[in-house]
């Protein structure tokens, strides 16, 4: 009964189209893309006393690597958060200085601000 005009389901083309959609659905992990600069970076900070942002934008500043082989400033605390740098928070000085803790508006038990 099949004329050649009804499309029907073959399961291959689907795996297929499922396959080559899949391989760009996820975000690229750049961390492997970017060893080099965590090398300098790493190497700045414990060689040089150099914080993280200053070892970024000196890096940004000379052009020693592309935008593709850098990260930003945030994302490197981040990695240091994670332990994928070998600096630790205890080395970092001015973020050990920072109060991270929210002291908000106390409520009462009836959902009520108090005042």
């Amino acid at each position: 009964m099949y004329n050649g005009k009804v499309k029907r389901y073959k399961p291959d083309i689907a795996e297929q189209k499922y396959k080559d959609k899949r391989v760009n659905s996820k975000k690229n992990y750049r961390c492997l893309e970017c060893v080099e600069f965590f090398n300098y970076v790493v190497e700045m900070f414990t060689k040089k006393g150099w914080s993280l942002d200053a070892s970024v934008g000196y890096a940004k500043e000379n052009n020693l690597f592309s935008s593709d082989e850098m990260v930003c400033t945030k994302t490197l605390y981040n990695y240091v958060d994670l332990g994928l740098l070998p600096i630790k928070n205890i080395d970092l000085p001015e973020k050990l200085k920072r109060n991270t803790e929210f002291y908000g508006v106390p409520e009462n038990p009836c959902g009520h601000f108090v005042f």
